[in-house]
């Protein structure tokens, strides 16, 4: 008997001590992960043409891009008309004591290229991350405006891909009577997209004088026509704005 309880605490000891090194191994292969070598945070500062009343004005957007740390990807969603797609320097938060390739104050091609950036962790080990930008869709309109408006009425146009994340949506006005923009010039307002881009409304100008627009949707950097309809005229490419408005 005692040879047997002797050999069972033998076999005892050896599984515990199998087991404790398993334990070990498992926490090592566990806690071993790539956070000392990521990019964390991906900013670009992107210039675009802002609208207020009739002024333009070329303004600088802060925008963060998405990363994906599984992928090692780095992806966001331009409009269009983006002035400094070919040079941007973004600004890059890393892990504590990483450093990376190329250097953060070197401006960048994103015109249909894709940049590598190589993360450097402080033991010497390095995650390479792909960054590469794409234009946003066309809009779309799938709605008809009334023909006759007032001012300071609010408006809903329909449709598609009326918002992109971090930029703004404009509706212009432009006068139909045929009037060069250097004399009468085009008159914007912001409009307000709902969540998803299907929508936005907008208020037409409190200071247009009574006359036709031609309205324009201006979204992802692109200016899309919108039509106007009366029930007893029919279809316009264009409103109009009247202080008497019928029924229609």
């Amino acid at each position: 008997m005692k040879k047997y309880d002797f050999l069972r605490k033998v076999t005892k000891g050896f599984q515990v001590g199998l087991l404790s090194c398993l334990s070990c191994s498992a926490f090592v292969s566990c806690n071993k992960d790539d956070s000392g070598k990521q990019i964390l945070e991906f900013i670009m500062p992107v210039q675009v043409n802002e609208y207020l009343g009739t002024d333009t004005i070329v303004a600088n957007v802060n925008v963060s891009a998405q990363i994906s740390q599984e992928k090692r990807t780095i992806t966001y969603v331009m409009p269009l008309d983006v002035k400094n797609i070919d040079s941007i320097t973004p600004v890059i938060k890393l892990s504590s004591n990483a450093t990376i390739k190329p250097d953060t104050n070197t401006p960048q091609d994103f015109d249909g290229k894709v940049v590598l950036y190589t993360v450097t962790a402080q033991d010497g080990s390095t995650s390479i991350y792909t960054a590469s930008f794409t234009f946003a869709e066309k809009p779309e309109i799938t709605n008809i405006l009334p023909f006759y408006v007032k001012n300071d009425q609010t408006l809903t146009i329909t449709g598609g891909n009326l918002k992109l994340e971090g930029f703004k949506t404009y509706v212009k006005f432009i006068d139909h009577g045929g009037y060069a923009n250097d004399v009468v010039p085009a008159t914007y307002v912001e409009a307000t997209p709902n969540d998803d881009g299907t929508s936005i409304t907008f208020k037409v100008p409190s200071n247009l004088p009574l006359r036709g627009y031609y309205v324009y949707v201006m979204a992802r950097g692109y200016e899309i026509a919108v039509k106007g309809i009366a029930d007893y005229y029919g279809e316009f490419d264009y409103i109009y704005v009247t202080d008497n408005v019928p029924n229609q």
